[in-house]
């Protein structure tokens, strides 16, 4: 995962959420998380988390395939470092929205009151420090559209300044390995730093004819 932040790997776990995770990529495959925001920061008490997967960078909410079942009963827990579904009440609900925990929350571990939590199915494992980095942006209400023609909502957790998914691509079994090295290494960027041009390559002196 490409962020204006960095970059972010992630290990998906298909033997445990295999639904989630089929979902999970089908749209990644698909190019539908390339240019979309992180619209929601949340760093309050028991609750840290960064969301994204669901509108664009202009605030408008994404049309989505058929919401998928939640798997959240399959052992793996919300814990620092975790991605899990977003979805609304109805526990059957999730589509293309996902969070990362940025600690350990088992409130969303637990049966809420129609009697689901909410589902793990993979986990960060290089790049955290960009989705902490994000967390800590300043946010603030931002008018998004919940559907073509709809009229606008305020998102009171949107953060002031851009933090966008630029692309989420698979990684092959074999670059893994390297990937993971080279996010590791890699600093967490500023994106209102000015961006530096590299240097032209020198012009070849000419031949005699």
């Amino acid at each position: 995962m490409t962020t204006n932040f960095g970059e972010v790997l992630l290990e998906l776990d298909a033997a445990r959420a295999p639904i989630t995770v089929r979902n999970f990529l089908a749209y990644a495959k698909a190019g539908f998380y390339n240019d979309t925001a992180f619209h929601r920061v949340l760093r309050n008490g028991p609750t840290a988390i960064v969301q994204g997967g669901g509108y664009s960078t202009a605030g408008a909410l994404k049309a989505t395939e058929t919401p998928i079942t939640n798997e959240w009963t399959n052992g793996l827990k919300n814990v620092r470092g975790t991605i899990a579904m977003a979805r609304q009440p109805d526990p059957n609900s999730a589509t293309s929205q996902f969070f990362f925990n940025l600690i350990d929350q088992p409130l969303y571990d637990a049966a809420d009151p129609r009697g689901s939590g909410y589902c793990v199915f993979g986990k960060v494992i290089a790049g955290l420090p960009v989705l902490d980095a994000i967390s800590m942006e300043k946010t603030g209400s931002r008018n998004a559209s919940p559907a073509a023609g709809a009229p606008p909502q305020a998102l009171s957790q949107w953060p002031v300044r851009d933090c966008i998914i630029e692309k989420i691509v698979v990684v092959s079994t074999s670059d893994v390995a390297a990937t993971t090295e080279r996010v590791k290494h890699t600093q967490v960027k500023d994106p209102s730093a000015p961006t530096v041009a590299k240097p032209a390559p020198p012009t070849p002196p000419l031949k005699a004819s």
